[in-house]
Order: C-alpha cells, then structure tokens, then sequence
C-alpha cells in the first residue's frame, strides 16, 4: 500500500494474551507484586531498511 514497502515488526500477540491472562489471574489471587512481561518480536523487512552490516 505505501510505496517504497515499510519496514515493521511482527509482535507475538498469543504470548501477549497468554502473559495477560496468568498476571489477571494472579492480581485475583491478591499477588500485587509489580511484573515484567517479555515477548519476541520478528523483524519484516521492506524496502525501508538496509540490511548490509
């Protein structure tokens, strides 16, 4: 749709869900420790980035 083709990120959203779910849970248990969740991402290259190192 945009020329040159964009560069974006592909993020794990079933992780994201998964990771949302158990910390719910675990705020209805009465845990108020403050949390950290991490989830990968996947770069999807366009025509936007130069891959030469």
């Amino acid at each position: 749709m945009a020329t040159p083709r964009l560069s974006t990120i592909r993020v794990d959203r079933e992780a994201i869900g998964r990771g949302a779910i158990r910390l719910l849970g675990q705020h209805m248990d009465g845990e108020t420790a403050v949390q950290q969740l991490e989830v990968g991402v996947k770069m999807v290259e366009g025509e936007t980035v130069s891959t030469v190192v």
